[in-house]
């Protein structure tokens, strides 16, 4: 029907058994949402790529939050007992690289997230934003209330910068 909200529908059922077999075996599984599909996108035209990332839709805060919270719900309930943590963005430090849109909207973004995955599976924990190397981006987020929202504050490490992880023991 012309206007209405896109169905919010997850199939991961060739994942499951996957999944299944790795908790099975006792392997701790973190998920990751990192990308937001094009049919939910605020951006959803936008198909520029700069580096490595996904398209520009990608990046971008979803068009309804009430759609994306309930996909993010169903994901959550789909792998109830299998995903002990969410991890939430990658890099959204890195200049219009995986996240491109404000850390304002990152926030926003970070909540409306944990929110549904929260309502799929009350027994999760929360991870994001996957930072790069950014100390005052990561500030920025947290003066926006990033914790509030968050149980675990991801980073990236790698030997390219080592200097980098002595700002984030400071």
């Amino acid at each position: 029907q012309s206007g209405s909200p896109p169905s919010v529908v997850v199939n991961v059922a060739g994942e499951l058994p996957y999944a299944q077999a790795l908790k099975d075996q006792g392997i701790f599984l973190i998920a990751d949402i990192q990308y937001v599909p094009r049919i939910v996108s605020s951006r959803p035209d936008d198909l520029t790529r700069v580096g490595d990332s996904a398209p520009g839709f990608a990046g971008v805060p979803p068009l309804d939050y009430e759609v994306w919270e309930k996909f993010t719900e169903n994901l959550a309930a789909r792998y109830r007992g299998l995903v002990q943590v969410w991890q939430i963005a990658n890099e959204p430090d890195l200049p219009a690289g995986y996240w491109r849109g404000t850390p304002e909207q990152l926030v926003e973004f970070v909540r409306h997230s944990a929110t549904g995955l929260r309502k799929g599976d009350s027994s999760i924990r929360i991870a994001a934003p996957g930072l790069f190397a950014s100390t005052d981006y990561a500030n920025t987020l947290f003066e926006l209330g990033l914790g509030k929202y968050i149980d675990i504050l991801t980073v990236h490490y790698t030997e390219e910068q080592p200097e980098k992880i002595g700002n984030w023991q400071k």
